[in-house]
């Protein structure tokens, strides 16, 4: 099934695999994400790639963690004050 059109703003891509958790931080300037592909990712949700003009805007990912895989495949996020 495809997203709707008229909520979509924008996308981001970097996993392989389907992404189980996501969390802001508590500023709502980064997204962190995790995945069945055993990466976490922290992106930048309004990235330098968004376009003016009512296009559609992409993050950027600002790092991927991976060096947790001898501990299994991470399934959930969060951002600890």
């Amino acid at each position: 099934m495809s997203p709707d059109p008229r909520v979509l703003r924008g996308g981001l891509d970097g996993h392989s695999d389907a992404v189980w958790g996501l969390a802001f931080d508590v500023t709502g300037r980064h997204l962190a994400s995790c995945s069945a592909d055993g990466t976490v990712r922290l992106w930048d949700p309004r990235g330098d790639s968004a376009t003016s003009g009512g296009g559609t805007a992409t993050g950027t990912c600002l790092s991927v963690l991976d060096g947790h895989k001898d501990h299994g495949v991470p399934t959930s996020v969060a951002f600890v004050p």
